[in-house]
């Protein structure tokens, strides 16, 4: 699970997810960066988005994104602290959807061959019947 913080929290915020891969905005260069960028450059590369920007949702068309992105009631540390058990509880609880999808995914994925392995069988066999039958 790999979660990025965005510049507006303050960084001593990543030591509350030692059990996840954590990064921020700055550390990754990106301080500066408009919203719209932001997204599109961490869609697809993080799971999980924290920010405590407000404004987000409306300015942005976040449709078709793959990206959880969690809007934390303020920046301030503080007051962060006193809820980083219910801030936690939303990441395990993303972290458990996103590990249900990708097992559908992947047994989609997995039932998609498996078909198409048994279609060419019965191709196969198929051909093979029509040719015994000819000759």
């Amino acid at each position: 699970m790999k979660i990025i913080l965005d510049e507006n929290l303050p960084k001593a915020l990543k030591g509350y997810f030692s059990a996840y891969e954590v990064t921020t905005v700055q550390e990754q260069g990106w301080a500066g960066v408009k919203n719209g960028e932001l997204i599109a450059r961490i869609d697809g590369v993080y799971d999980i988005f924290l920010t405590s920007d407000k404004n987000l949702k409306y300015q942005q068309n976040l449709t078709g994104r793959s990206i959880a992105i969690i809007e934390l009631p303020t920046n301030r540390l503080k007051l962060l602290t006193t809820i980083t058990d219910k801030i936690l509880a939303e990441v395990e609880s993303i972290s458990l959807l996103l590990l249900i999808q990708r097992l559908v995914l992947t047994h989609q994925l997995i039932f998609s061959k498996l078909a198409l392995i048994s279609c060419q069988k019965l191709a196969d066999s198929s051909a093979s019947l029509v040719i015994s039958s000819i000759l």
